[in-house]
């Protein structure tokens, strides 16, 4: 079985076309298109500030999976 997920980032200032209410806040979300038909939705949403601190910890996550390259003297 085979399912297929898609991740997405939403400003929900824009999805909400410009209602203050949403202003500064973000969703994150996961659909899961599984074999059977069924779709499985996932998410939460964060402040702008909780966004950034999540991004730079994902980056640093990335960074340290990074193969290390060694100097070469010439």
């Amino acid at each position: 079985m085979v399912d297929i997920e898609e991740v997405c980032v939403r400003d929900l200032y824009k999805k909400h076309k410009g209602n203050e209410l949403y202003k500064g806040f973000y969703s994150i979300g996961k659909k899961i298109y599984q074999d059977d038909g069924e779709i499985i939705n996932e998410g939460f949403t964060l402040d702008k500030e909780a966004l950034e601190v999540l991004r730079a910890k994902i980056m640093a996550m990335l960074i340290e999976d990074l193969p290390i390259k060694k100097n070469n003297p010439r």
